[in-house]
């Protein structure tokens, strides 16, 4: 995805008269791919953050807790 974003960057002047790519959208393709980098990047520290926080670890013991239990009650059943 940031290659394609780095290459549209790379287009051709829209007069059609020069046949090199247009240097300064280079540059503004080149900074929307940091944008995206640096946004995947934050949304990998929230998520990280979030999945292994206090609030997680509680969840994981509540259902730790409740899968202990019904592993019991099926045992004592059969």
């Amino acid at each position: 995805m940031i290659g394609a974003l780095l290459a549209a960057g790379a287009h051709l002047d829209p007069t059609g008269n020069d046949a090199h790519p247009d240097p300064t959208a280079f540059i503004d393709a080149r900074r929307t791919a940091w944008w995206l980098i640096a946004g995947c990047g934050g949304a990998i520290l929230l998520v990280g953050t979030l999945t292994s926080g206090r609030w997680a670890q509680s969840t994981a013991r509540r259902t730790a807790r409740r899968l202990a239990a019904e592993e019991t009650q099926a045992t004592v059943k059969a």
